[in-house]
């Protein structure tokens, strides 16, 4: 496994996808966010590889206009909102002197789409 660092704009990711797909063999590539997971899809694409044939992508944060693109991207969903609203009470917890548990826990939903490959 080999890992990359990029900032969350998509023109800055285009490099690191090209890259990889001029030196790695890799199999997929998951991003820490669907911005990042665009770039480097654009960045496979200069460098001749076919997603999800040659290399599948995956991203983090399930925008919606992930789904429409060509090929549309696997991502998981984290739901914002709820988790907000759970972080601002916790928030308010503290203010007022509450407890709160050192750990909470969301759900997430992966949405399985087009830039992952499907091995059997």
């Amino acid at each position: 496994m080999k890992t990359y660092t990029t900032s969350f704009k998509i023109d800055d990711a285009i490099p690191i996808g090209a890259q990889i797909g001029h030196e790695l063999s890799a199999s997929l590539v998951v991003c820490a966010t669907d911005n990042i997971a665009l770039g480097v899809l654009k960045g496979l694409a200069n460098a001749g590889k076919k997603v999800p044939g040659d290399i599948s992508v995956s991203g983090f944060g399930g925008y919606d206009f992930t789904e429409v693109l060509h090929p549309s991207i696997t991502t998981v969903h984290l739901p914002y909102r709820r988790t907000g609203s759970r972080a601002a009470d916790m928030i308010l917890q503290l203010l007022t002197g509450e407890t709160i548990p050192m750990k909470t826990f969301t759900t997430f939903e992966l949405k399985l789409r087009e830039s992952v490959d499907i091995l059997n």
